[in-house]
């Protein structure tokens, strides 16, 4: 029995380490390779990119990896972590990377006064306005070398597909020269948009990076990730009844996480550790309900930015498929009635930005797979009902 003050181990949605990991073995292993070369004060010779729609992981790998370094590097390894929000102006990027007394020693370098405020760094004279970008690019190298001689340092920006190009491209660029010269390491994060955003900036060299793109959990994985923290609880399964549920989830890891978050608390309301179809089929009850705010969420998402008819259009195609050929959905976008300014082309890449389609295999690049196959059936459900 799940005593009635136990405290459920799943916490889906929050980015939160899950209390089981599997399906993520590559990641961390190359995460750990990063670790040691930096412990060793050796700078990996390539940045990290990370894309994959959001509720697969993102933010729960940059979690483990940021605690893994706190609990077992934190004096070998210093981690920044940051959004591109807190970090809209050169001057705020270097605020955010620089040790102490940076903008002293910027006026030390230049003999100009300097102030920071919300709108940038800015030179005090009237004569010299407007030099924020080219006072904080020019030493954004050399503080990331001041800092990381003094600790290696990862920096881990999150949602980077918001990143403001001329941000991103100084960032690639001082990443780059700052490895010749001291132990540092970037993680860009973000939506399968981020790849695309990525072309925008001039620093092309990105392709060159590690490219990471963590996906669907297997069958198998989806199994370990429900089962495996409930297995301290002795709780057992009702033959087939694991299976039925992990194909459920599609492998998605938030639908996984939720699935154990709600079989957790309806063993623990009816006093079992046993599921059977009882048990499973309240706690699907109570996930659906959570889907339904999910979906809408999503739905709106789409919505706002006018991808409705697009995404319904391409979600009718897919159908049950679980690929569809680039070529296929450039001819299913050509066919619909844009707005204004839109071409298959700019809604393929918002489609994309969304985390609604992706390229989920590196090596098949013209193969297109659904970010969350069970939002695209909800949404032509949706518009299906309105049509």
């Amino acid at each position: 029995m799940i005593s009635t003050d136990a405290i459920n181990p799943f916490q889906p949605g929050a980015g939160m380490i899950p209390p089981v990991f599997p399906g993520r073995e590559h990641e961390q292993d190359q995460f750990r390779q990063y670790v040691n070369r930096l412990k060793h004060r050796v700078a990996p010779s390539r940045d990290v990119i990370i894309c994959a729609p959001r509720g697969n992981g993102k933010t729960t790998l940059l979690n483990w990896l940021t605690k893994k370094i706190r609990n077992e590097e934190k004096d070998n390894i210093e981690v920044i972590k940051t959004t591109p929000d807190k970090i809209k102006t050169p001057a705020s990027l270097l605020n955010k990377i620089a040790l102490p007394g940076w903008i002293e020693r910027l006026e030390a370098k230049t003999g100009l006064s300097f102030k920071i405020d919300i709108s940038g760094l800015q030179v005090q004279a009237n004569t010299q306005a407007g030099r924020d970008h080219e006072a904080t690019s020019e030493y954004l190298t050399e503080e990331l070398v001041r800092r990381c001689r003094n600790k290696p340092a990862i920096l881990i920006i999150d949602e980077a597909h918001n990143l403001a190009p001329d941000i991103g491209q100084e960032l690639l660029t001082s990443s780059q020269d700052t490895k010749q010269e001291a132990p540092f390491q970037l993680i860009l994060a973000g939506t399968p948009g981020l790849r695309s955003h990525l072309n925008t900036m001039s620093a092309t060299f990105w392709e060159r990076n590690d490219i990471m793109q963590p996906g669907l959990l297997s069958l198998e994985d989806t199994c370990k990730a429900i089962a495996g923290p409930l297995a301290a609880y002795q709780v057992t399964f009702e033959d087939n009844i694991l299976e039925t549920i992990a194909n459920d989830s599609q492998g998605y890891p938030y639908f996984t996480q939720l699935w154990g978050e709600k079989l957790f608390n309806t063993l623990q309301k009816a006093q079992s550790n046993h599921v059977d179809k009882s048990i499973a089929n309240n706690a699907r009850g109570e996930i659906e309900y959570e889907c339904q705010f999910f979906y809408q969420g999503r739905y709106d998402g789409l919505n706002t930015n006018n991808l409705i008819p697009a995404a319904a259009r391409i979600a009718e195609h897919f159908g049950n498929l679980s690929v569809l050929d680039e070529d296929k959905v450039e001819q299913v976008l050509g066919a619909i009635e844009l707005r204004a300014g839109q071409t298959a082309e700019t809604v393929k890449n918002e489609l994309l930005n969304e985390g609604y389609i992706w390229r989920a295999n590196p090596i098949e690049q013209r193969q297109f797979h659904p970010g969350i196959p069970s939002l695209m059936a909800y949404i032509n459900s949706r518009a299906q009902s309105i049509s």
